[in-house]
């Protein structure tokens, strides 16, 4: 029997209508019917696993009864979300608290060797080079200046749950790279550049390309060019799903 994860049945319970005959939620029509992005809709399920993510670590450290009174009130009933824009604003604030609850002891925390070796890699718009965080203070730096929530990943890090990098290039913003070992070897499971927004198609190429997918990358761009060729317009954001692989909750 397959299991469904939280992530999916939290995120369809705040799309089900409470009544019946009820209008469709803003955030049911984004993500079902106004975003044709499947970046999008995949941003919507990080986003949420991540804020599910953070909100167990606030209850278990520092506790509920340590946290603003309103922030435990929500986390305490599950909050729901109206729109995408609620639900990045809850993100965000539950980073920040987060953020204000780090330790000197993890700033000072030692990550473990990458599994793969950083690299600089030369692409056609110039170069993307690709370097894993070394302690927990570069990491929590990255996150805040990225104003995203990869802070809470330091202790995934610091036990070798997954691997981190930082993704800089002379052509694109700064991106973050999260990486998790599968079946068929290690794959990514994260990489946004700030602030959440979907990665540099380059970038991302030359990300799949430094860990041995290359031809799994051509295939996929020479289906895509296809059904570009049949359908016209974008094919928006189809590039980016395929690469990814689902992480269990932990």
């Amino acid at each position: 029997m397959r299991s469904v994860s939280p992530t999916l049945i939290r995120l369809l319970a705040m799309l089900q209508n409470e009544e019946a005959g009820k209008s469709p939620s803003r955030l049911s029509t984004e993500l079902l019917l106004g975003l044709k992005s499947r970046y999008a809709q995949r941003l919507a399920l990080d986003l949420l696993r991540d804020v599910m993510s953070m909100e167990g670590r606030l209850r278990r450290e520092p506790g509920l009864e340590m946290l603003p009174r309103r922030f435990a009130r929500e986390i305490e009933r599950g909050k729901r979300f109206s729109s995408m824009a609620a639900l990045e604003d809850w993100h965000d604030e539950l980073s920040q608290q987060v953020q204000e609850r780090i330790t000197r002891q993890q700033l000072a925390a030692v990550i473990p060797d990458p599994p793969i070796p950083g690299a600089r890699i030369e692409t056609n718009s110039g170069w993307v080079e690709i370097q894993g965080f070394r302690t927990g203070g570069d990491l929590i730096k990255h996150a805040r200046e990225q104003k995203h929530c990869m802070a809470w990943m330091l202790d995934g890090a610091v036990g070798g749950h997954f691997f981190l990098y930082e993704v800089e290039s002379s052509f694109a913003p700064l991106h973050s790279l999260q990486i998790c070992e599968a079946d068929s070897g290690w794959r990514i499971r994260q990489l946004y550049g700030p602030k959440n927004h979907s990665p540099n198609g380059e970038v991302l190429a030359a990300v799949e390309d430094w860990l041995g997918r290359k031809e799994e990358r051509l295939q996929r761009e020479k289906k895509l060019q296809l059904v570009h060729d049949i359908f016209g317009g974008e094919v928006i954001d189809a590039y980016y799903e395929e690469p990814y692989i689902e992480m269990p909750e932990f």
